[in-house]
């Protein structure tokens, strides 16, 4: 199973997506991550937002540019006898795709997981980016497996 992040965007100006999606992807590219505003993570939640709408915009964020997964970014430090240095510097990262977001939309939602699961199947919290590194954590700490836990949170400056 491949892990995946997708973030949702919400309301942003529709004069202005164009050049959000070009920070963005330049932005990912300083910070040595993807960004795929087209792949296969994002179809279970097209559904419950309109990325045609003016206000929404859908994307995921992999480990680079090659592939669309997120396996080396998002794996536990426990797990591959890494530092937890190494793996808060990664979500560091991605905290900083969200800190780029949030200055441009009015709130932005995370979805972390693993292929093949569905909406239901993530725990659902409200958080403020500040505390974006702790609240992964503390999913992780909680995870049974050595896969990433299925967490959905809603981030706001």
């Amino acid at each position: 199973m491949s892990s995946f992040i997708v973030v949702v965007a919400r309301n942003i100006d529709e004069d202005y997506k164009k050049d959000f999606k070009a920070g963005l992807v330049n932005l990912a590219q300083t910070l040595n991550v993807g960004v795929w505003f087209e792949n296969r993570y994002k179809e279970a939640f097209e559904s419950r937002y309109d990325n045609t709408a003016v206000s929404n915009l859908i994307f995921s964020v992999s480990d680079d540019f090659l592939f669309d997964n997120c396996e080396d970014l998002v794996i536990p430090w426990w797990y591959c006898d890494s530092n937890e240095s190494v793996f808060e510097g990664n979500f560091i990262r991605i905290q900083q795709l969200l800190a780029y977001c949030l200055d441009n939309c009015e709130y932005a939602e995370l979805y972390l997981g693993t292929s093949g699961e569905d909406y239901d199947d993530f725990s659902h919290e409200e958080i403020v980016l500040v505390d974006f590194i702790d609240t992964i954590k503390m999913h992780y700490d909680r995870s049974p497996n050595y896969i990433p836990p299925s967490v959905h949170l809603t981030i706001r400056g």
